[in-house]
């Protein structure tokens, strides 16, 4: 049953757009759609995926990051947040950061950023831009997998971070060239230790 400020502050399933409650993060219907998350190995590093980049969350997705979309971040950080619990148990953390994008803007819209956010306060953790991009590069999916790992090669830097122990958030992990020299950064930097947490997996993963 609908409450009153349920009316007047509309909020709408990501997957469909159907209004929901307040307290809902889907419709009853794409709740039946969600699938388990998985995980992926990047190197000997593991990364939580909340959903397949298929289907309605692929469509989601594109939603969010280029049609104005920006209230699902809250929806999709708590997805990725079960994530993180349930694929990195055993895991701690002191920090979240997220894949920075080149000449970045604190006032301009950053997908990963805006995830790494809602995700950190729902950890109970900072959020801090531990890396940053001093390269122009080019857009990924335009690439041959071949070209991919060298066209991030050298593409990000990190300040000292003495032992801590890092949670790095992205929105969409495809063949993991970009994260995983996001975490050669990192462990560069002096991270103790390196995990990753994307909200679509493009290739698959694994439920172990």
């Amino acid at each position: 049953m609908m409450r009153p400020g349920d009316i007047i502050f509309t909020k709408r399933c990501p997957f469909c757009g159907e209004v929901i409650r307040l307290s809902e993060l889907e419709c009853p219907s794409c709740r039946d759609k969600i699938p388990e998350s998985g995980v992926r190995k990047i190197g000997g590093y593991k990364c939580a995926c909340a959903f397949p980049y298929t289907g309605m969350f692929r469509e989601a997705v594109l939603n969010y990051k280029f049609y104005g979309k920006h209230s699902y971040g809250r929806a999709f950080a708590s997805y990725m947040t079960e994530a993180v619990k349930a694929r990195l148990d055993g895991c701690d953390f002191d920090v979240v950061t997220y894949v920075p994008v080149y000449g970045e803007k604190p006032y301009r819209f950053n997908h990963s950023r805006t995830l790494a956010k809602h995700i950190s306060r729902l950890l109970c953790l900072p959020c801090e831009p531990l890396l940053v991009k001093i390269k122009r590069t080019q857009k990924q999916h335009s690439l041959s997998v071949a070209d991919r790992r060298h066209n991030v090669r050298g593409a990000f830097s990190s300040p000292e971070l003495s032992g801590r122990r890092v949670l790095v958030v992205d929105d969409i992990i495809t063949t993991g060239y970009t994260l995983a020299e996001c975490i050669r950064t990192l462990k560069h930097s002096g991270a103790q230790s390196v995990c990753c947490v994307t909200l679509c997996s493009a290739k698959g993963f694994c439920k172990i």
